[in-house]
């Protein structure tokens, strides 16, 4: 398995991307690892096409991989996808709000995001 991801990774980086290929290799594996799942994402996030990866998000949860903490922060890289998966972000996992937060570039999302962080009750500035 390490090879087919190897080849994967070199696939879907941005400066050697070729995704058509990427995919007919991912769409092979049987039982593709989330390491592999999270780079057709990230992929897929930095591509012409960015609302693939929440396809294959989706996809992923469908085929009952659980994602990890790069999982999200792969779809949050395009906003508008990220902002689809917003209330499927465990509160505990502080790299995926973080870079959220980060990919925001506008008060109103900033703004959403941390009311979600409060409701959460996430918030390190208010005392419970």
């Amino acid at each position: 398995m390490v090879p087919l991801s190897k080849l994967i990774d070199f696939c879907t980086d941005s400066e050697t991307s070729n995704l058509s290929y990427a995919e007919s290799v991912f769409r092979q594996i049987h039982r593709p690892s989330v390491y592999i799942w999270n780079s057709m994402i990230k992929g897929y996030s930095n591509s012409d096409t960015p609302d693939e990866s929440l396809l294959l998000y989706r996809e992923m949860l469908q085929r009952g991989h659980s994602p990890d903490h790069f999982t999200f922060l792969f779809v949050l890289k395009d906003m508008r996808s990220g902002l689809k998966v917003f209330d499927e972000i465990p509160k505990w996992n502080v790299v995926a709000w973080t870079g959220l937060i980060a990919g925001s570039r506008d008060l109103g999302t900033g703004k959403l995001v941390h009311s979600r962080v409060r409701q959460l009750n996430y918030d390190p500035f208010v005392k419970l």
